[in-house]
């Protein structure tokens, strides 16, 4: 049909690919005009410091071209990250795993230097100032692009629930009652997807992301 769930018209990506929504994006306004624009600065600083590491570790891998079937693996790893001089992580250098895969999906394919990988469900630790929070991405998909010399780039999608984005605002510290009471009533515009009980509490939300390789040592729990 025309509407996927929730009355909401799907969107489609730059090559014309259906179904590629961010109800997200329709929050961006409001949060630019906030303080709370300034969480996208905490959390950068959070993954150059060490404290927000996610490593997607791929193996099984013939080509990073063309290869039919590949693991992928979504791991957090712990330590403190080499920077480049561009004030990236360095590609090369050595970290743990923390704990176990948080998610791992078996037997995808690299088709031209690009892998998908889906579905995905990451719940990633956030610490901003005194605040700790889980973002948690429910049902989502991971795309990579391999672009050589150890640098990737690509996004990941999932569902957030409406009561995680007004927790998340609740906890940035820089986000006044007024804003969030704005928030709050825009959300009805974001709602794109239905929650675990057929209702439409949970929005699309997709992150663009770089990455550099690694090399991570296993954790020995796993």
């Amino acid at each position: 049909t025309e509407y996927a769930v929730c009355g909401v018209q799907d969107l489609e990506g730059p090559e014309g690919e259906p179904g590629i929504d961010n109800g997200l994006s329709y929050l961006i306004p409001a949060l630019e005009a906030s303080e709370a624009k300034v969480v996208e600065g905490y959390i950068n600083t959070g993954i150059l410091e060490g404290r927000i590491l996610l490593v997607v570790s791929v193996s099984k891998v013939d080509s990073l071209i063309n290869d039919d079937c590949v693991d992928v693996a979504f791991n957090f790893a712990q330590g403190e990250p080499l920077l480049g001089t561009d004030g990236g992580l360095l590609p090369g250098q050595t970290l743990m795993q923390l704990g176990a895969s948080a998610d791992r999906v078996e037997g995808v394919a690299i088709e031209e230097g690009r892998l998908i990988a889906r579905p995905l469900n990451l719940d990633i630790p956030v610490s901003i100032l005194d605040s700790n929070f889980e973002l948690n991405l429910r049902d989502g998909g991971l795309q990579m692009e391999f672009l050589g010399d150890g640098e990737t780039t690509g996004f990941f999608t999932g569902g957030i629930h409406r009561d995680e984005v007004t927790e998340i605002l609740a906890s940035s510290g820089g986000v006044d009652g007024d804003v969030v009471q704005m928030i709050n009533n825009i959300l009805a515009l974001a709602l794109d997807l239905e929650d675990t009980n057929g209702e439409c509490n949970e929005m699309s939300v997709g992150l663009v992301y770089t990455g550099s390789e690694i090399y991570l040592l296993p954790d020995d729990t796993e």
